[in-house]
């Protein structure tokens, strides 16, 4: 009480210690204000302030310009109240602790604003945007929105910067001492914004927010129901860091892998995830010592990160990270030159059902791609978890498109799938040196499947579904290890096939008896041997790790270079003898083949093997001008030809003569022959391979510039690479320009220089109609994520065009901006069963032993045979009506076909016998015609 005589009133003093000692006890503050925001309490800072004793705000807190507020205590806000920064203006959390005032519901969160058209220049704080600093363990809990850079509504005033500063001790031990964001409904969010320099506007530069030692949590004490979506978004944003920082799901109970939520959404941005070095500062290409790197943790969720792309073609790096219980680790979606390295995948147990865009997966993977090329998957390790409950993948390439993309040097351990490639991962007129590889990976998966090349039945052009189908080169051996469990021969654990394509893949046991596949598919190419060696060298070495260092880039160049001239060289050596040099030509002279001509035909296709397409061979077939066993012979005269794009299954079952069964298995067997055309795809594979790896090193690094974004260093590589993937990343990369008239153009010229099937031309077509919509929007200033409805209308209907590329870019902007996801164009494919050919159905009566046709006969006729036993002094005679032997052909198969050149012969009646270990079989009459 008061200390006059009374006693009968409290002082100010003492009033205020009270007060005091209520908002220091968590289970009393509550009582000092309601959960309802009242205007009238709003705060105003106009004035440097430090707060460092604990505060109940019942109002809104705004800081205006220029002014500081420091915050060293515990604030509690109203459920429905915000903290506003205005440009200019800045928000230090210095260990403090800022949450709503009852524990329950969420507060609305930190508005950081700022000013879109200027940039983040400005010391120590940005003199035209808000400025957001978390550290010293500081904490923002329950928020609605942690921190948002941007002012709602308004797409003038956002720039807001956020600093999440942690700090360490000697090299060698360390404290952090960053921040948390606590069962935050979403802790960060990005929308679009370009920083740029103070001297030109034009060039964008990195943005100075950064994440170092953040933990990012949500647990049961979550105060929402089903509805945490990502601990961070970002929309079209450029060089957003988080170096040693933790997200994490610690929510139990939940059975539904789209309510796990998601570590990190991109939406067109770029971004950095990796380890902490904290013996060392960051030096320019190189990598900090395992025992001294504080890893990046992901944990718990649907999908740890969640990138994809719409209008721009940037990209992310993960490096040095640990991802465990997440349904997905990495999932990009149609994102091209991302890199994931030296990071580490544990799966397969969450157990919680596959929903929403996960529907498709089927299982759980590290890490997921679909409809991107030219990324480094490098270093990693994918391990399946103990007592996992689920099916675990350790890489999954789907979709990878028309471009030379690998996946390198990785571990795989006690996976049910080591490394996959679904669905187009390759070049189907240049399938053998250009598309998807598996190289140098270490499979330990006993009762898994090491490698499996899988198709997606129900896509479109199924039967183009494959892998690169030259694994490796014999300049350089693909030599991944496998697993050679005996345990599991009937499932193909080694190497699984189930596409309709057939794989030669290259192998030296030098370095591992492992490095032979000896548990493959049935119909396979058999492996082959080389005396080159491959001794799997790391990439990632001192210079040539981002940041890449002056020399580093200038050998990338150097190299580009030398494999674009080797490529180019043994192109057109390539070129020359395909076909002949001209598919077209060659194709257009079959087709005006007449019958007579046939064995003119043959002569000169004989004269062109082993360098026929599969296309000319198709032709052949169709024209149905050549006795089989003429056309048999061509077709075991190019082995690489025959064994591309389906032609077998095609031969048996859809020919207009489809072949018979001991024919196809001759055609197979040819497989195994290595001809000089062979080893030409194999070196034009490599150089291309080659070529594309150094376009894919300096195109990450520009998009991953840690000082500006270099789009024009960006087009011009894509523009050097031969392939029909970078195509679209040229589109890509002209959107984010906003260059619509160039990106329609390109798309125009395609068919000028790719022979595009039906499906392609489509794509293409909805490329169209997806740039005229975001030209339109451009126009008419329209953001992308509030779009008019007949603009939605437009999008929906690209989207549901499926799985090509701009659908893909169309399902992403409806799934980030309007919570519309597809689910990915997969997992079917995964659970067909090894391409084994079915043979055909039985007839019924008894084959003639004898067939002689065509009957009458003018220039070959073919007799075709079926012997009861084994061929002992088998032979087929030929006799004139006068009885007298004309000619004796030996017979050395049970079942054959044996082509007789009849111009030599008179025109007459013949007879011809079929005798075998001395019995006559059959008889026929043939009739010759001049």
């Amino acid at each position: 009480m008061g200390y006059s005589n009374s006693k009968m009133h409290w002082t100010p003093l003492q009033v205020g210690h009270m007060n005091q000692m209520l908002i220091a006890s968590k289970s009393r503050k509550g009582w000092l204000t309601t959960d309802v925001r009242d205007p009238a309490k709003d705060r105003t800072i106009t004035s440097d302030e430090t707060w460092d004793f604990g505060k109940v705000m019942g109002g809104n807190i705004t800081i205006e310009p220029g002014v500081t507020l420091t915050v060293k205590c515990e604030v509690n806000m109203p459920n429905d109240g915000k903290i506003v920064v205005k440009p200019g203006g800045a928000l230090i959390v210095d260990g403090g602790f800022i949450t709503n005032t009852a524990c329950t519901g969420f507060w609305q969160g930190i508005e950081a604003w700022g000013n879109t058209a200027q940039g983040q220049f400005g010391e120590p704080k940005p003199t035209y945007q808000s400025l957001v600093v978390l550290k010293n363990r500081a904490v923002i809990s329950n928020a609605l929105i942690g921190v948002q850079t941007y002012k709602p509504g308004d797409a003038t005033m956002v720039g807001g910067v956020v600093q999440v500063e942690g700090y360490f001790n000697e090299p060698g031990t360390y404290t952090p001492e960053g921040a948390t964001f606590y069962n935050c409904r979403k802790a960060v969010s990005f929308l679009p914004y370009n920083n740029h320099s103070s001297w030109n506007p034009t060039i964008f530069v990195v943005n100075r927010s950064f994440f170092h030692h953040c933990d990012f949590i949500v647990d049961n004490n979550y105060p929402g129901d089903d509805n945490f979506g990502a601990h961070v978004t970002l929309w079209r944003v450029y060089g957003i860091p988080f170096k040693g920082c933790h997200f994490k799901n610690l929510r139990t109970g939940i059975t539904e892998s789209a309510k796990l939520g998601v570590g990190i959404a991109s939406l067109d941005a770029q971004f950095t995830v990796s380890g902490y070095c904290v013996n060392q500062s960051d030096q320019q290409g190189v990598q900090c010592d395992e025992e001294f790197l504080m890893r990046s943790t992901f944990y718990g969720f649907d999908h740890g990160i969640d990138a994809r792309v719409a209008s721009t073609d940037r990209a992310f790096i993960v490096n040095g990270c640990d991802f465990s219980k997440n349904v997905v680790g990495v999932y990009s979606f149609g994102v091209n030159s991302f890199q994931v390295t030296r990071s580490n995948f544990t799966g397969g147990n969450q157990n919680v059902e596959l929903t929403g865009s996960d529907a498709n997966l089927f299982r759980q993977m590290g890490v997921f791609t679909t409809g991107g090329h030219g990324f480094r998957i490098e270093e990693n390790h994918f391990q399946k978890a103990n007592g996992a409950v689920n099916e675990f993948a350790g890489t999954w390439i789907n979709n990878s498109g028309e471009y030379n993309s690998q996946v390198y040097k990785n571990a795989a351990e006690n996976t049910d799938f080591g490394f996959v490639g679904e669905g187009i991962c390759m070049d189907h007129d240049h399938s053998a040196f250009i598309g998807l590889q598996f190289l140098c990976n270490d499979n330990h998966n006993p009762g898994g499947q090491d490698i499996l090349d899988a198709k997606v039945d129900g896509q479109p052009l199924s039967n183009y579904h494959s892998i690169r189908t030259q694994q490796g080169s014999a300049a350089t051996p693909a030599e991944n290890t496998f697993t050679q469990d005996p345990n599991t021969p009937e499932d193909e654990s080694d190497f699984k096939n189930s596409t309709d394509w057939n794989l030669n893949y290259w192998y030296n046991t030098v370095n591992s008896a492992a490095a032979i596949p000896l548990d493959v598919t049935n119909g396979w190419v058999g492996v082959a041997h080389t005396d080159n060696t491959n001794s799997c060298p790391t990439k990632m070495v001192p210079g040539r790790v981002h940041p890449i260092s002056a020399d580093g880039l200038i050998g990338i160049r150097s190299e580009f270079a030398a494999a674009k001239d080797a490529y180019v060289a043994t192109a057109y050596v390539y070129n020359a003898l395909m076909d002949g040099g001209n598919t077209d030509v060659l194709i257009d002279e079959v087709q005006r083949t007449w019958p007579e001509d046939a064995w003119q035909l043959h002569d000169e296709l004989m004269m062109k093997s082993p360098y026929l397409s599969p296309e000319v061979l198709r032709e052949v077939t169709k024209k149905n001008i050549m006795p089989q066993a003429m056309l048999l012979e061509v077709m075991l005269a190019n082995p690489e030809g025959t064994k591309k794009g389906g032609l077998i299954k095609w031969l048996e079952y859809e020919a207009p003569n489809p072949l018979p069964q001991y024919m196809l298995d001759l055609i197979v067997a040819s497989w195994d022959q290595k001809t000089f055309r062979t080893q030409l795809e194999s070196e034009l594979g490599q150089h291309h391979a080659d070529m594309s790896f150094a376009a894919d090193e300096l195109i990450s690094e520009w998009k991953n510039d840690t000082l500006s974004l270099n789009t024009d260093s960006i087009l011009s590589r894509w523009q050097q690479v031969p392939s029909l993937g970078a195509r679209y990343s040229e589109v890509l990369t002209r959107l984010e320009r906003s260059e619509y008239d160039e990106a329609r153009t390109l798309m125009n010229g395609l068919g000028n220089t790719y022979k595009l099937n039906d499906t392609q031309i489509q794509e293409r077509d909805h490329a169209h109609l997806y740039i005229d919509l975001l030209a339109n929007a451009s126009t008419a200033g329209h953001d992308l994520l509030q779009l008019e409805p007949a603009e939605l209308t437009v999008l929906r209907e690209v989207a549901a065009f499926g799985c090509d590329r701009p659908a893909l870019w169309a399902q992403n902007l409806l799934c980030f901006g309007y919570a519309e996801c597809y689910s990915p164009c997969t997992g079917k494919g995964a659970a067909q069963k090894a391409l084994k050919r079915p043979r055909p159905v039985p007839v019924k009566e008894e084959p003639s032993p004898l067939t002689v046709y065509p009957n009458p006969a003018t220039t070959y006729v073919t007799f075709a045979y079926t012997l009861s036993e084994e061929a002992k002094d088998a032979v087929l005679v030929l006799r004139s009506m006068e009885g007298r032997e004309v000619k004796r052909m030996p017979l050395t198969a049970k079942v054959g076909q044996q082509l007789l050149d009849t111009r030599t012969l008179a025109p007459g009646t013949y007879s011809v016998e079929l005798l075998n270990d001395g019995t006559r079989l059959a008889t026929e009459r043939l009739v010759i015609k001049p």
